[in-house]
């Protein structure tokens, strides 16, 4: 599949760069479900402040820290980026789509723009 460009018709907006990243505790793996993460943030309930880092997208996080953790970590890892849609894109009620390259075949994702599933 090829690669979406910039064209007369089609605006490309990149998300790469630093993503909010937080992982399921294993005593809990289903914890960022039951408290809604996914609609509060990954911020929420949070007992320490260390359980949030800035993880770079795109990359592998296993591959991205020296912390044993983090890097043999298997299970829910929750990634979140708040951003900004053109203003055109609202104005116009453009269609807004979002490609997510790499993303794990149980990825799942939501908010106001965009549901993956």
């Amino acid at each position: 599949m090829l690669f979406p460009q910039d064209s007369e018709t089609r605006e490309i907006k990149s998300l790469d760069g630093l993503w909010d990243f937080r992982l399921s505790p294993k005593s809990n793996p289903d914890v960022g479900f039951e408290e809604a993460w996914y609609a509060n943030g990954i911020r929420s309930n949070l007992g320490d402040p260390e359980e949030v880092l800035s993880m770079p997208v795109p990359s592998s996080f296993n591959d991205i820290t020296t912390n044993a953790s983090v890097r043999d970590f298997v299970g829910w890892a929750w990634y979140q980026k708040e951003f900004f849609v053109p203003t055109r894109w609202e104005s116009e009620q453009v269609d807004v789509r979002i490609r997510f390259g790499s993303a794990h075949y149980t990825a799942i994702g939501k908010n106001k723009y965009c549901s993956l599933i």
